[in-house]
């Protein structure tokens, strides 16, 4: 087997696993918002101000990221949009983690319930999986 069919199988999956996470959580934001509002809420004094619109415009961020990153379009976008929802992701569940403050994160809406090492886990594995997506695309470009 050629190295650029392992490329283009590594870039598939990966693509399909942050596709339907990304996907997924915004579905899942769209019809329980109100477990996003209230998470955003224990964050008073970041999003003091903005808290309607994150909470308004954030399912259409990961739904429009998913999307991209599903049909192939802009490619490299998608996974640095990925890279640094993730990162923001992380941020907020490890603040949550260390403050000893954690409830159900409404990553999922009411899909999923996540417990808090499950969801850390979950945001350093989208985290890794957009690096390597991020990654291989960009070595496909500069070949």
């Amino acid at each position: 087997m050629d190295v650029k069919f392992y490329r283009f199988c590594s870039i598939i999956m990966i693509r399909i696993f942050l596709a339907s996470i990304f996907i997924m959580a915004g579905i899942g934001k769209l019809f329980n918002s109100h477990a996003l509002f209230q998470r955003l809420d224990s964050y008073s004094p970041i999003f003091l101000q903005n808290i309607y619109g994150v909470v308004n415009l954030l399912p259409y961020i990961e739904l429009f990221v998913g999307l991209i990153i599903m049909f192939g379009l802009c490619l490299k976008f998608g996974a640095l949009a990925s890279i640094l929802l993730s990162l923001m992701f992380l941020a907020a569940h490890l603040m949550d983690y260390f403050r000893e403050e954690y409830f159900n994160c409404g990553c999922f809406g009411d899909i999923i319930e996540l417990n808090p090492a499950l969801s850390i886990t979950l945001d350093l594995a989208i985290l890794i999986s957009a690096i390597i997506l991020y990654s291989l695309l960009f070595d496909i470009s500069t070949n």
